[in-house]
Formats: C-alpha cells, structure tokens, sequence
C-alpha cells in the first residue's frame, strides 16, 4: 500500500496480514521537517499507522530516513535506483561547457519555474551564448509564457508542451545542463528527470530539496531551496567554468550504469521486502 493512505487504515488491517509500504514521496521538504504542535501531532498519528509496516520500498533514501524518523524502524526499508530501457539510452556524446539550460517537469510556481526565469534573464545579460528551454504543462504555464515575452533576452527562451518519451530523449541530447529549482513549499519524492538527464551523460543544478541528488552525488550542483540568488550564482559557477562543468558531466557515469542495474529495481526491492514480510 501506498504511505499516502490515512494512518488508521493500516490500523484497520488483520494483525495477520503482512503489509508492504511503497513510498514515492516525502511527507516534508527534504531537511525541513516541520516543528510545530500540529505538525508533530500529525507525523505521531502517520507514525503510529506505518508502524504497522513489515517492509517498505522507496524511491529516494530520503524517503527512507523520513519512513525511520517516523516508526523508528531502520531495518526493512529498501530504497530504489530507477531503471531506464537500454534501447531508450542513446550514446554519449561530449559536452565542453554549459550553453544550453534545460527546464523539464510540471510547470508550477513551486517547482521554481520563475525562480529559473529570474536568473537566466540576469546571467543572459553577461552570457550571450547561454540558452534556456522549459518543457512541461502546468498551472502556472499561461503566466510563464507571459513573462518569458516580457523578461530581457526572452528571444533565447524557448517554451515546449508536454514531451512525448521520445521528446524527452531529443531535448536531454540537446541539452548541456539541467535545472531543478524546486522550491521548499513542494515535497519532491525523487525528481525522476534528473536520474534520466545524468543517465545521458547531462549533470544538473538542483534545490537542496530535491533527494534526486543522493543519486547523482557526482553530477549534481546543490543551491539553498528559494534562494534565487543562490541559484543563479550556481548556474553562473557551472557556466563559466569549463572544468567545473566537465567535472560535473564525468559525475554523471555512475548513474548510467545504476539505471541498468535491475537487481536495484523496484521489482528487485520489492522481492526483499517479501522475504522480510515472510
């Protein structure tokens, strides 16, 4: 069962049946678990009902420490390596810096969509070779398109609808860097893009609220959550350091391999968690 579901419906269960938590996200922002009375009543509630877990299966390991903090089980949790089909991994090829910035997800404010704006428009100014392109559908879509005609040096935005598979394939081969500036008011489970753009060989700059980054160690640049300035001091690290980006990019091998390893599968987890839950 999923760990989304209201606490007492795990209590509600036989005391027989085994049950199998799979969690695909996090309960608070990633290093900021709230402190507030109510907020602490409600995480012993949640705790009380997943403490009726045998296993669990996660998809990031900070789903799995916020799964601990909240039974005080440490033993049973299995975290996951997203897998990607050989066939949809094109050969690598090299990149020498970071010119073309890629926005790809859910076009929402709190995924740091205007945050990525406000900072391309001031680095453009001093980078007349950078590119921007976002990628996605959302709520905030109608107000992105809108300022991305008012903002400076919008000309060297580009904006793409929802991608097909193969459409995200194209635009990660075009791309020389990822941005994922998803601010602290969304809980980010994984930030399944990132694995996907390290796996071509394309590092990222990521919020410090995004858990995709304890899977691409190596080939991620972290930034404080909501900071743009931060954020835009990130990117300008990266862009203007052919070395820093380089290194970044070599980070990204060892993801590669990691979406290829079916014995780190979801499926392959899964089988652990049932030799626990026997």
């Amino acid at each position: 069962m999923g760990s989304d579901l209201p606490p007492w419906f795990y209590a509600a269960l036989p005391r027989d049946t085994a049950l199998i938590i799979t969690m695909h996200n996090t309960f608070w922002p990633m290093g900021r678990r709230p402190a507030g009375t109510k907020a602490r009543l409600k995480q012993a509630l949640r705790g009380l009902g997943l403490r009726r877990m045998s296993a669990a299966v996660c998809t990031s390991p900070e789903c799995a420490r916020q799964l601990a903090a909240l039974t005080g089980r440490q033993e049973g949790l299995f975290v996951e390596m997203p897998q990607i089909p050989a066939a949809r991994l094109p050969a690598l090829h090299p990149r020498a810096a970071a010119s073309a910035l890629l926005y790809l997800g859910r076009i929402e404010a709190n995924k740091g969509v205007f945050d990525l704006l406000t900072a391309f428009s001031t680095l453009a100014s001093h980078h007349p070779d950078i590119t921007l392109t976002f990628a996605g559908t959302g709520s905030a879509a109608p107000a992105l398109k809108e300022a991305i005609y008012n903002v400076p040096h919008g000309d060297r935005i580009h904006y793409s609808d929802q991608l097909s598979a193969e459409g995200v394939i194209a635009a990660l081969q075009r791309a020389d860097l990822l941005v994922c500036p998803t601010r602290s008011s969304f809980n980010e489970g994984l930030a399944l893009v990132v694995i996907e753009a390290a796996a071509m060989g394309v590092p990222s700059v990521v919020s410090s609220v995004v858990p995709a980054q304890e899977h691409v160690p190596d080939g991620c640049a972290v930034f404080p959550a909501d900071d743009t300035v931060s954020l835009e001091r990130s990117l300008a690290a990266v862009i203007e350091s052919s070395e820093a980006y380089q290194a970044l990019a070599r980070g990204t091998a060892s993801t590669r391999a990691g979406v290829l390893d079916r014995t780190r599968s979801w499926g392959s987890q899964l089988a652990h968690a049932l030799l626990i839950a026997r």
